[in-house]
């Protein structure tokens, strides 16, 4: 009896020395799984997810339990252990895998459970942020200081309430990425870069996002090449920055003298230029540099001169150089502000100095190879490789039920079909018309404002970058940037819609976001029943030249995500879309990109968008609009940060954009927050829009009016009649407002519709305007015309007024309404028009008059409570959310 209770002592004490022990050290087990990934075990508990002092989508804070115990890996999967999955991974050398799509991570997962007989998954993105937060206490490494990670869950907001195991939202546009930010942060933003690296902190991506890598053109192991001189003047790149980090564009020059040639119009840039020197003289020879900023200069190899000119004499000391000769020259620039220039001089012995003549000058196969693989090997050096990876967890199969997506309305009660979508004015009289697009707020409103008008808390008020589209059913669907400073990551597409028949647009919504990743530079354009929306994302890491996501169903749904699969890159280039996407009669697609500085491209595909390929020219403007003449040539207008004595560039391609000759146009050059339009009417003529003067007020010789214009060519550009915007806003940006003197259309957006008419839409003011006219109105001649009354409708009474149903598939009623033509010629509605969810209850209802609404509008969820609702009186609404 004594020796059983002594044994059950020492047992007591052991477990309590055990217990106390591990409480003491706080460890877990730990274990290593057959292909060397620890794993640590993560208790079950419970916790508050989200952040009330981060952003939108982190609240509401909600309490969260995870009931049981999983196991987690301690860092992201290496590059090597992901190769064992992936014989053929490319990036097995990197510490951890990147580069890997959510789609393979989740394989990855299906592959060692297979392989172990265990469930390995993504962690949900409650279990990451519930480890996050205890990181350090449970020996989880790497969360908020290595590569992105995905989760499980699909991106969508929190629900306000206690979760049980959440797995997010039942579907999306993007998964859930935790651990910092996919952008490259590199400007001020609303938040400094540490914000971005908190448990809570949520981000997301494209399932099927990879991670774009830019192919170096240069080649190391290609033989050697003489310097034999072809070429004469020097080779050389002129750059973007102070630090000749960001090359701009080749800049070869005939001789060193900034006031024989035309010098680069750029507040701060760097240059460099080599080759070599042939004296027509033996002698002893001093040079001399007069510059306004930093230079060095080195002759066969040895700096010569290094300064600071500031309107000084630099000068080198002697050197003896032989007639015939060549002598290697490599010259750096910098220029910071204030006038530009640079003067290269020399004498002989104790002559005169002079400027050193250009035939002295040259440069051959090897200097050219040099600075050609200096600049694009800094060209592609900007697209940083991707940066997403993943951890993975060991745990049960999830079986918890996701939230209900709830679409943004702009994709919700959408028609089918149009009626009458040929009927309009009269095209022989002239026509115009004005709204206003957005209501204010948000445009040019604060957060504060903006959440408190009831809008989705993710809208800001710089809306800009316009683009529109006419549906297959007769609706207008713009789409434009949202942000409080265009460069952040909280950078989201916005759409608004103007229903067929009615006569204003409805209030804008999120129409798509990759979160924490500034998606910016929409791009409509319709081919056939399908609408397609590019788009791109300037600062990610990884990021493509552009992506899009493409609907069959009048923008009510879209489809996933599409990368490009680019099979060349000639040059660099600009992950923003332009306004032009081209169809060649024998299919192939054009889409039009910004370039590097002042230019533009076409990215080109043969086979319906599976792959894409640089075309190997650049335009002479950045945002260039172009359109395809009717003799195959492209034809391009634009953009800004480039001019021919002020006036606009056209750039001709007679080669399908392989090369590009430049030209004066009649317009004037535009310059920071504006960005012409040009696009073919069913008529055939051309029709282009734009400001008269540059955002600073400059205006080329002979251009005195102010404000902005459209322009009709019947005769392929040759020609233009223009004509001026009655209605217009002056920019969002006070200081050019004063300096343009006259409104703006800031980045325009055009489109025409089944019966005629044209529309265009504006940004950069507010509020963006929606302008419909038709050719009649711009070749009217007569200055007679009262424009006071624009915005008012014409329309007062209803023809043939009927009553239009549509169904569900089962035969339900999907919607009813009623329209019919107005005296104006317009299909309007008129009447009630109610939508049903499939279980017959109503979903959405309003009233209308001509075309306009009246009394009230109410949008319910599927439980029958009002979501929001809006009340008309007297052309004004109360917005009720």
């Amino acid at each position: 009896m004594k020796n059983s209770n002594l044994k059950i002592s020492l047992l007591v004490v052991i477990l309590i020395t055990l217990l106390a022990g591990c409480h003491k050290n706080e460890k877990l087990p730990v274990y290593t799984n057959s292909i060397g990934m620890k794993m640590i075990k993560i208790p079950a508990g419970s916790f508050m997810m989200g952040d009330s002092s981060g952003q939108w989508d982190e609240v509401p804070v909600h309490k969260v339990k995870i009931l049981k115990s999983f196991f987690m890996s301690r860092t992201e999967i290496t590059g090597k252990q992901f190769r064992q999955f992936k014989k053929d991974y490319g990036f097995a050398s990197e510490k951890y895998a990147i580069g890997v799509d959510w789609y393979e991570a989740n394989e990855f997962c299906k592959w060692l459970s297979k392989k172990e007989g265990k469930n390995y998954r993504l962690p949900t993105e409650a279990e990451w942020e519930y480890v996050c937060k205890n990181r350090d206490k449970w020996g989880v490494e790497n969360m908020l200081d290595s590569t992105l990670e995905w989760c499980y869950d699909w991106y969508g907001p929190y629900v306000d309430s206690t979760q049980v195991n959440p797995v997010g939202v039942e579907q999306g546009i993007a998964k859930v990425v935790r651990g910092g930010l996919p952008d490259v942060f590199v400007k001020k933003y609303s938040y400094p870069e540490k914000f971005y690296y908190r448990p809570s902190n949520r981000a997301g991506m494209a399932p099927n996002f990879k991670g774009f890598t830019v192919p170096l053109i240069k080649n190391k192991n290609t033989p050697e090449v003489n310097n034999t001189v072809k070429y004469k003047g020097l080779a050389g790149i002129v750059y973007d920055d102070l630090k000749m980090k960001k090359p701009l564009r080749l800049y070869s020059i005939p001789l060193v003298n900034s006031s024989s040639l035309k010098w680069i119009l750029m507040n701060n840039w760097t240059a460099k230029w080599l080759g070599s020197i042939k004296p027509v003289a033996t002698g002893n020879y001093t040079f001399i540099i007069k510059a306004d900023n930093r230079v060095s200069m080195s002759v066969a190899g040895k700096t010569i001169i290094s300064g600071n000119g500031k309107d000084k004499i630099l000068h080198s000391a002697v050197l003896h150089l032989k007639a015939g000769e060549r002598y290697p020259i490599k010259i750096k620039y910098l220029h910071n502000g204030g006038k530009s220039f640079l003067k290269l001089y020399w004498s002989k012995a104790e002559g005169k100095k002079e400027i050193i003549p250009p035939n002295v000058f040259s440069f051959g196969n090897k200097d050219k190879n040099e600075i050609e693989s200096e600049y694009k090997e800094g060209i592609f050096a900007r697209y940083v490789k991707p940066s997403i990876s993943f951890r993975i967890v060991q745990a049960p199969e999830l079986k918890s039920k996701p939230t209900t997506y709830t679409a943004p309305f702009v994709e919700q009660c959408v028609k089918t079909k149009g009626v009458d979508l040929k009927s309009g004015p009269n095209l022989k009289k002239p026509y115009f018309r004005k709204r206003f697009l957005h209501p204010v707020p948000p445009d040019k409103s604060s957060k504060k404002e903006i959440v408190l008008s009831g809008l989705h808390p993710s809208l800001g008020g710089h809306n800009h970058h316009s683009s529109i589209v006419v549906c297959p059913n007769g609706d207008l669907l713009a789409v434009y940037f949202s942000s409080v400073y265009e460069d952040a990551p909280e950078v989201l597409l916005m759409g608004s819609r103007l229903r067929y028949g009615s006569d204003e647009w409805e209030m804008p919504t999120p129409i798509l976001d990759l979160p924490d990743v500034q998606d910016g530079s929409p791009l409509l354009w319709r081919d056939g029943n399908t609408i397609y929306l590019f788009w791109g994302n300037i600062h990610l890491k990884g990021g493509y030249p552009f992506q899009w996501v493409q609907s069959t169903d009048n923008g009510a749904t879209f489809s996933k995500v599409h990368y490009p699969k680019i099979t060349s890159v000639v040059d660099g280039f600009a992950p923003q879309p332009i306004t032009s996407v081209i169809k060649d009669k024998d299919g192939t697609i054009y889409l039009a990109c910004d370039g590097v500085g002042a230019h533009s491209l076409l990215w080109a595909s043969k086979d319906n968008m599976k792959t894409w390929f640089d075309t190997g020219g650049r335009t002479g403007g950045r945002h260039t609009a172009i359109v395809l003449l009717k003799n195959g040539n492209f034809f391009g207008l634009g953009g800004k940060k480039s001019d021919i004595d002020g006036f606009m560039p056209i750039s001709v391609s007679s080669d399908k954009g392989k090369t590009w000759s430049i030209s004066k146009s009649v317009f004037p050059c535009l310059g920071g927050g504006q960005r012409p339009a040009l696009i073919r009417l069913k008529s055939g003529c051309l029709l282009y829009a734009g400001d008269f003067q540059r955002k600073d007020g400059f205006q080329p010789k002979g251009i005195k009016e102010h404000g902005a214009f459209v322009a009709l060519s019947s005769d392929e550009g040759k020609t233009w009649r223009i004509k001026k915007l009655p209605g217009t806003l002056i920019s969002t940006d006070k200081k050019a407002a004063a300096k343009m003197g006259g409104g703006t259309l800031g980045y325009v957006s055009l489109a025409q519709s089944e019966n005629g008419m044209i529309h265009l839409i504006t940004s950069k003011n507010s509020p963006a305007l929606h302008f419909e006219f038709n050719e009649a109105w711009i070749l009217d001649s007569s200055n007679t015309k009262d424009y006071s009354g624009i915005m008012n409708s014409k329309a007062h009474k209803i023809f043939k007024l009927k009553t239009y149903t549509e169904k569900y598939p089962d035969g339900k009623i999907r919607c009813k309404y009623s329209g019919g033509i107005a005296n104006d010629g317009r299909f309007l509605l008129d009447g009630k028009e109610e939508w049903f969810y499939e279980n017959g209850k109503l979903k959405y209802t309003v009233n209308y008059k001509l075309g306009k609404r009246v009394g009230a509008e109410e949008y319910y969820s599927k439980n029958g409570k009002i979501k929001w609702g809006r009340d008309f009186s007297n052309n004004v609404f109360t917005w009720i959310q």
